[in-house]
C-alpha cells in the first residue's frame, strides 16, 4: 500500500507561506494606486480571477491602457510571488531543532507528496535541498514532476538548482480535433 501525502495552502503558512486571502491582499497592497486594478482586485475573490479578467479584456478590447494594467498586475503577482518563495526558502523547514522530530525525517515516510501549493517551500526544501538532511535514511523517490509547465532554458545558470532562481511558463494546451477526441469517438453498443 502506497502512502501519500496531500499539502495544501495551510501547510507552507506554518512557515510563512500565505493563504489566498492574504496572497490577494498582498497583490492589491501592489497596486492600490491604480484605481482600475484596485476597483477589479476587489470585485474579484481572487487574484486568479482578475487575472483572467484583464486578459480576456486585453484580448478582445482595443481600448488603450488595458495591456499595460495586464503588464502592472502580472508583475505585482510575480513580485508577490517571488517575495513569498525568497522568504520560505531562508525559513528553517523544522519545527524544533531536535533531528528526531525534523521535517524531513517525516516526509521521507511518504511514497508520494502532491502538493495543490503555488509557493515552492517543498521544491526548496525538501525536493531540492541544498545538502542531504534524513539522518533516517533515503527517501523513496527522488525528483518531481510539476506538471502543465515547462521549464524556461537558462543558458547562465551555474551552481547548484535552485527552484527560487528557475524561470517556468504553462505548457501549450493540447488541442484535439474531433476525430481524436476519444469522446466523439465513443459510439453506442
Amino acid at each position: 500500500m502506497n502512502t501519500i501525502l496531500l499539502t495544501g495552502a495551510g501547510f507552507s503558512h506554518n512557515w510563512g507561506g500565505r493563504l489566498a486571502r492574504e496572497f490577494n491582499t498582498t497583490v492589491a497592497l501592489r497596486l492600490q494606486n491604480d484605481p482600475y486594478l484596485a476597483d477589479l482586485l476587489h470585485r474579484n475573490p481572487n487574484f486568479e480571477e482578475a487575472l483572467t479578467e484583464l486578459q480576456n479584456e486585453a484580448a478582445t478590447s482595443a481600448r488603450p491602457g488595458v495591456a499595460e494594467r495586464l503588464q502592472r498586475l502580472e508583475t505585482a503577482i510575480v513580485d508577490a510571488f517571488a517575495e513569498m518563495n525568497r522568504n520560505l526558502g531562508i525559513a528553517s523547514f523544522n519545527f524544533c531543532a531536535d533531528l528526531r522530530y525534523a521535517l524531513p525525517e517525516f516526509l521521507i515516510l511518504f511514497d508520494a507528496i502532491f502538493t495543490l501549493n503555488q509557493d515552492l517551500l517543498i521544491e526548496k526544501h525538501y525536493l531540492y535541498p541544498r545538502e542531504i538532511i534524513s539522518i533516517a535514511g533515503t527517501r523513496k523517490w527522488l525528483g518531481g514532476y510539476l506538471p502543465a509547465t515547462d521549464e524556461l532554458p537558462d543558458p547562465g545558470r551555474t551552481g547548484l538548482y535552485d527552484p527560487l532562481r528557475v524561470q517556468r511558463r504553462p505548457k501549450a494546451s493540447p488541442r484535439l480535433s474531433r476525430d481524436s477526441n476519444p469522446i466523439s469517438n465513443c459510439t453506442d453498443q
